[in-house]
């Protein structure tokens, strides 16, 4: 058989077309470095790296080790000697320097070629020793005070009981309730108003919700009589009723709906305006509980089964639940101690989970991610979190006992400088979007605001 040559180039170009097509780059799985043709391809949002994603690289400012001025063990009688091999630096670089204006004497440092246009960190400059004349970044003026990336409004509320949650609109208006039933509402500007109280000792809060627009709070007294309050738009509007509240959601079209528990009547109900209750066909034969409301519209939760098997389960609006893959590590078994899962998400494909922690020495926990299909647990090395946040579909925050952690689409990075201490102050309850690029929160009387960097 006869093959022209015009035929046999065209089938060496489609070749040559395949396999470069086919390797279109790839992403390390910490996130620090990355390509066009691998963003997008997890379902979680768009600009997002395939899970699962670790700790992104520390670094300093404009771009040099986070490391570089960082105390270590060194002594000398020069001036200024760098110290090699055995020091406490990772490089194994250790600088002596009796004119470190901040009169530290000894600290880490990195070689340098004096005829970059920037060869070392901002108050460092980069010069000679007098031990081996080794051109190093010295410390020549005392660093700027970091700036931290929040601002604190302290006894923002005067409150005979903590607040125990919240849930915001939109345009920044959020309502936090106390477990008595008492709720305050937060404008926009950060002014705060008591709308009333609605609860009691008995009829205690079980929670507060936003759909449409609008704000609820609701609650009532274990498998007894339960209320739910409207919120906004002038006097708040109540309704008393025969079953307890304990969970709420919006659909997609902004409608209210509430998981009713009790020996009657008890599912999944979608409020009407005047706060009629109509029930709705779950189309699971399930009980749900541990009901998580997700941002956008939907929910996550805990379904037991006819045959008493227990599964997460999700939904949009009340009739479409279904159960989903269940780690064993996102469950937590009755009446077994465990430092409790915790879920938050945008939508029914972004959804993140705390797994359990069930040794009472250790509450350390690892971070998942659910896309609509699967669950991937993140490289993260397992920490202590106290809340975790989404934000936009790309960024979410995590509040630490330690630190705080922001997700960025590609890595987790640290939000606070190197060797700021978060204290108590940053462990973060009840969340909330303030914008795009801040979040809210309450740490006992003060009101937190975070500013996030969404580079």
């Amino acid at each position: 058989m006869r093959i022209s040559i015009r035929a046999v180039l065209l089938i060496v170009l489609v070749l040559w077309f395949v396999s470069c097509s086919g390797n279109g780059g790839s992403a390390d799985t910490d996130g620090s470095t990355a390509t066009d043709s691998t963003v997008g391809q997890d379902g979680g949002g768009s600009g997002v790296l395939p899970f699962p994603h670790g700790e992104c690289t520390s670094t300093g400012g404009n771009g040099f080790p986070a490391f570089i001025g960082q105390g270590c063990a060194a002594g000398s009688n020069k001036s200024l000697c760098l110290m090699t091999g055995g020091s406490s630096c990772t490089p194994g670089l250790c600088l002596w320097d009796t004119a470190d204006p901040t009169g530290q004497k000894a600290y880490c440092t990195i070689e340098c070629n004096p005829q970059d246009a920037q060869p070392c960190p901002d108050s460092f400059t980069c010069k000679p020793d007098e031990c081996d004349g080794r051109n190093i970044c010295v410390r020549t003026s005392t660093p700027k005070p970091p700036t931290l990336p929040y601002t604190i409004t302290k006894d923002v509320v005067s409150l005979q009981e903590g607040l125990t949650g919240v849930a915001a609109l939109q345009d920044g208006t959020s309502y936090w309730y106390t477990q008595s039933g008492t709720v305050f509402a937060r404008s926009p500007q950060g002014q705060w108003s008591n709308l009333g109280t609605f609860g009691s000792q008995t009829l205690k809060a079980n929670g507060v919700a936003v759909a449409g627009g609008v704000g609820y709070a609701y609650g009532g007294e274990f498998y007894g009589k339960g209320w739910l309050v409207k919120l906004g738009g002038g006097t708040p509007e109540k309704k008393d009723l025969d079953n307890n509240v304990v969970g709420a959601f919006s659909d997609p079209s902004g409608n209210l709906v509430v998981l009713l528990e009790g020996w009657d009547n008890a599912g999944l109900h979608k409020v009407g305006k005047d706060l009629s209750l109509t029930p709705l066909q779950s189309g699971l034969e399930a009980t749900l509980s541990k009901v998580t409301p997700l941002q956008s519209h939907g929910f996550i939760a805990v379904c037991e089964l006819k045959d008493k098997s227990r599964k997460l389960c999700i939904g949009t609006d009340g009739t479409d639940t279904a159960t989903i893959e269940t780690p064993a590590d996102l469950l937590e078994e009755p009446g077994v101690f465990t430092a409790g899962v915790m879920f938050a998400g945008l939508k029914t494909d972004d959804i993140w989970g705390l797994t359990n922690a069930s040794d009472a020495s250790n509450y350390k926990r690892s971070l998942m991610h659910y896309d609509g299909t699967k669950w991937v647990k993140e490289t993260l090395a397992p920490f202590d979190p106290g809340i975790i946040h989404p934000v936009t579909d790309r960024v979410a925050v995590v509040f630490d006992r330690d630190r705080l952690m922001q997700f960025n689409g590609k890595c987790w990075k640290s939000l606070l400088p190197e060797g700021e201490d978060p204290g108590g102050e940053y462990e973060g309850r009840y969340p909330f979007t303030l914008a795009n690029d801040r979040v809210g929160w309450m740490s006992y009387l003060d009101f937190i605001e975070l500013k996030l960097d969404l580079n």
